[in-house]
């Protein structure tokens, strides 16, 4: 017999054992963005959304990657929609400029055009750093590309560079801390992280 959510008894589903039911109602309460540990994309995927970790955030996250290295063990489905910017740096893959599309269209079409339109007029408005919020923090806080970054402008010269440091920032950097807590939490439930690749994508993407 099931309890629910109001304390009442159900049937459990059958297909699998209540342990999978269970699992299925864990990762949908984790992984849901009204949490506030993930945020979602414009298409809707799910990424880390701290940069900045407490200690409890790390426990929590954690808690996440042993309820993904749980349902790779068993074969089961992460319902959870994951952007793959995030899946790559989680499975340790490389990534692309190209993929900054999958965090924001408009941030991507902006990198390309200044790395190819921009003027220096324009260039010079941007310093080599950055700002962002972590979680649902309202304070803003300011990321250093080099020493002094917020004190020096982008040039023609560096604009290559810059554009690769805030895709960086976002595909990765943003998201390591939490991403390699997640990655603690699957090991401790796997024996050893060398699982397929191609069928961990595939557990955890949904395909």
């Amino acid at each position: 017999m099931f309890i629910d959510e109001n304390g009442q008894q159900e049937q459990g589903i059958d297909g699998g054992g209540l342990s999978r039911e269970l699992m299925t109602l864990l990762q949908r309460q984790l992984l849901s963005p009204t949490t506030g540990l993930f945020r979602a994309t414009e298409k809707g995927e799910l990424y880390p959304a701290y940069t900045d970790l407490s200690e409890a955030l790390q426990r929590r996250y954690r808690f996440v990657g042993q309820v993904l290295g749980r349902l790779l063990l068993t074969e089961q489905l992460c319902e959870a929609p994951f952007a793959p910017f995030f899946l790559n740096l989680l499975l340790r893959s490389p990534w692309r400029l190209s993929d900054v599309r999958y965090r924001s269209e408009e941030m991507y079409r902006s990198l390309l055009y200044l790395r190819s339109r921009a003027t220096d007029e324009e260039l010079a408005e941007y310093m080599m750093s950055i700002q962002y919020r972590n979680g649902d923090d309202d304070e803003m806080k300011t990321y250093l590309f080099q020493e002094n970054g917020d004190k020096v402008s982008v040039r023609r010269d560096t604009v290559q560079l810059y554009t690769q440091y805030v895709a960086q920032f976002y595909l990765c950097d943003s998201i390591l801390q939490a991403t390699s807590c997640i990655q603690v939490g699957m090991r401790d439930v796997l024996s050893s992280i060398d699982f397929s690749l191609f069928d961990a994508v595939g557990v955890l993407s949904g395909a």
